[in-house]
């Protein structure tokens, strides 16, 4: 169960950690973002700028078309590394979506496996109880002198439980029977081992 609530953590981390990247991710990316988009705006301006000098006929047209060949090559690259951000964030987003997949496995299986220890502890309990019956039937045959057939009320009983009747952790009913059988408890599965 310890092992179990270990993997649990360290899926839950594994899971925090990949949020974070991804948070992270995300954070360069819109950065990197504004920055291409001012780019951008800068090459646009040159472009018109490249249209005026066009028109007017300046000589330093040459250089000028050098300068805007140079911010067009710096998009395209950061057009590039804006698609290999995208497409970095999908692989995380879809380590993240196993993270949570795997997490909520592992949560269903610990669930399963209380349900499962709880049953065996009240079915223990149960059967401890009719021992304890059992137990307080003999005696009481033992000592009020009763035949096997007698079947004996709870009240005959109390006494030696302590004054108290068990009861059935899972609900279930007591039947005490005769002293030739052994008492029985409503809930399938609680009987005394033969």
């Amino acid at each position: 169960m310890k092992l179990k609530l270990i993997v649990l953590w360290v899926f839950g981390l594994g899971l925090l950690a990949a949020v974070g990247g991804l948070y992270m991710s995300n954070q360069r990316q819109a950065a990197e973002l504004a920055e291409l988009r001012a780019q951008s705006q800068e090459l646009q301006h040159a472009r018109d700028e490249l249209e005026e000098l066009k028109t007017t006929g300046l000589p330093s047209h040459n250089a000028e078309l050098a300068r805007l060949r140079k911010d067009n090559e710096d998009l395209l690259r950061l057009r590039r590394e804006v698609r290999e951000l995208r497409e970095e964030k999908e692989q995380v987003l879809k380590q993240v979506q196993s993270a949570q997949a795997a997490a909520d496995q592992a949560q269903q299986q610990l669930q399963s496996q209380t349900q499962a220890t709880k049953q065996i502890f009240q079915a223990s309990a149960c059967i401890h109880n009719l021992r304890r019956l059992d137990a307080a039937k003999q005696q009481w045959a033992s000592e009020k002198q009763q035949t096997a057939e007698a079947v004996p009320a709870p009240q005959d009983l109390l006494p030696y439980l302590g004054n108290a009747m068990p009861v059935c952790p899972s609900g279930g009913q007591y039947t005490l029977n005769a002293l030739n059988q052994e008492p029985a408890c409503s809930t399938p599965g609680h009987a005394l081992p033969k």
